[in-house]
């Protein structure tokens, strides 16, 4: 299992609770592609990954399918299997 780096967008309350709303996609061309979240289940949990590191995991739906999205201090990063 690899780290994925990626950009996130996000929506702050005034409460100070971020929200991931989307995320940018590098394709091997150098391309980038936006991803709008769906939905978030449940809600962010503190977890280590399998890809190593630690943060909070996020639970997230794009295009039907339920990815996990971490933030690890100031990056975020989803796990791939492939680079």
């Amino acid at each position: 299992m690899k780290k994925r780096y990626v950009a996130v967008d996000a929506h702050w309350t005034k409460e100070g609770v971020m929200t991931p709303t989307a995320i940018y996609w590098i394709n091997p061309d150098g391309s980038e592609k936006r991803y709008e979240i769906d939905d978030i289940v449940g809600t962010p949990t503190k977890m280590n990954s399998i890809a190593g590191g630690y943060g909070k995991r996020y639970k997230i739906i794009i295009g039907g399918n339920i990815r996990e999205l971490f933030l690890e201090k100031d990056k975020w990063f989803l796990v791939s299997e492939k680079d």
